[in-house]
C-alpha cells in the first residue's frame, strides 16, 4: 500500500523532534502507515511495536554470538611441512600464484593466492615479488 504524501506532510514528518511535548506525525518504518506520537524517537507504530514485542517474547532473548578467537577458522590447515615448503618457494622467488599451485599439487589442497599472501604476512615472510 502506497501513501500519497504532499510536500507539507513530508516536511512535517522530517521535522526535528519538538521540545514542547506536542504530538509529532510520523510514518511507520514497517507498515508505512501514518501515526502520531509524542516520543520522536519511535520509528514504528504501536501495532508493529506490539507485534515485535510479542515475537521477542516468544523467541526469548537472543543468543550471544560465539566467541571468535584469532585464527580460529583453519589454524590446523598449515602443517610444519607446508610452512617449510612455503619458505622454500619464497626463497626461490616464485609468485604467490605459483606457490599456491605448487603447494596444492604437493599436498592435495586448494589453496589460493590470497591464502599464500596471508600466511606469508602472518609469518612475516618477506616476499620479493609482492604478487
Amino acid at each position: 500500500m502506497r501513501i500519497a504524501l504532499n510536500r507539507r506532510t513530508l516536511a512535517e514528518l522530517d521535522a526535528p523532534p519538538r521540545a514542547d511535548g506536542l504530538p509529532v506525525n510520523k510514518i511507520c518504518v514497517n507498515c508505512r502507515q501514518r501515526f502520531t506520537t509524542v516520543d520522536a524517537t519511535k520509528a514504528a507504530c504501536k501495532f508493529c511495536r506490539a507485534a515485535g514485542d510479542d515475537l521477542r517474547r516468544r523467541l526469548g532473548p537472543p543468543a550471544p554470538p560465539p566467541a571468535r578467537q584469532a585464527g580460529a577458522g583453519r589454524a590446523d590447515l598449515w602443517t610444519e611441512d607446508m610452512v617449510a615448503a612455503l619458505r622454500a618457494a619464497v626463497a626461490k622467488k616464485l609468485t604467490s600464484k605459483q606457490i599456491a599451485d605448487a603447494l596444492n599439487a604437493r599436498f592435495g589442497l586448494s589453496l589460493t593466492r590470497n591464502a599464500v599472501i596471508g600466511k606469508c604476512k602472518r609469518l612475516e615472510i618477506q616476499r620479493s615479488d609482492k604478487s
